[in-house]
């Protein structure tokens, strides 16, 4: 019991201290930010924060890490389901995740120290969409493959960077669904359609 204690302990320690950094960065360059300000934005020591980050970048790193294996986690759930209705729930899903912590979101895709998050985030929804696509069409789309890769990818975090910087402009609901349209009638190409 007293583990299990000691670990809630640690979660709720490392939650306040990535709140606190989310938190400014909205209205301060990730660069700029320190270790202090961290501390007091989550009413924590520095020693709290030395305890488990080495610096701020520590702390980044590990908010990138985890939002990416709960999006992996997300999507694994829907790969082998059936098209097109499991696509539709798995972006509900992705935007579940994505809102329920908006600031801390924000400030991965706008993270100018790295742009690992971004683009680890591209791979994963690239994957997970190409192989429909590959499944989907014929053949002779090998060459096609690629290009919808990058732009299924890039389309979507762009769609997402721009649909969480402008709160109020749509409803979840209703961004998921038009993603969710869009994807499914990139996946009907057909060979006439780009002859």
């Amino acid at each position: 019991m007293a583990e299990h204690k000691e670990y809630s302990c640690i979660k709720k320690t490392k939650r306040a201290l990535a709140e606190s950094l989310a938190h400014i960065a909205q209205s301060k360059p990730l660069n700029k930010i320190t270790v202090k300000e961290v501390c007091e934005g989550a009413q924590l020591s520095r020693n709290a924060f030395y305890t488990h980050y080495p610096d701020i970048n520590g702390l980044i790193e590990e908010i990138e890490k985890q939002t990416l294996d709960r999006v992996k986690e997300i999507l694994d759930e829907f790969v082998d389901g059936e098209f097109p209705h499991n696509m539709l729930v798995s972006v509900q899903k992705l935007l579940g995740l994505l809102m329920q912590d908006k600031e801390t979101t924000l400030m991965l895709f706008d993270n100018s120290n790295s742009t690992s998050f971004p683009e680890e985030l591209k791979e994963i929804l690239g994957t997970f969409f190409f192989g429909y696509f590959r499944d989907f069409n014929s053949a002779g789309f090998e060459k096609t493959y690629n290009y919808f890769y990058v732009f299924i990818a890039e389309g979507m975090i762009g769609m997402l960077r721009l649909w969480l910087q402008q709160p109020g402009s749509m409803s979840k609901e209703m961004f998921a669904y038009m993603s969710y349209v869009m994807i499914r009638r990139l996946m009907q190409l057909n060979n006439d359609s780009i002859a």
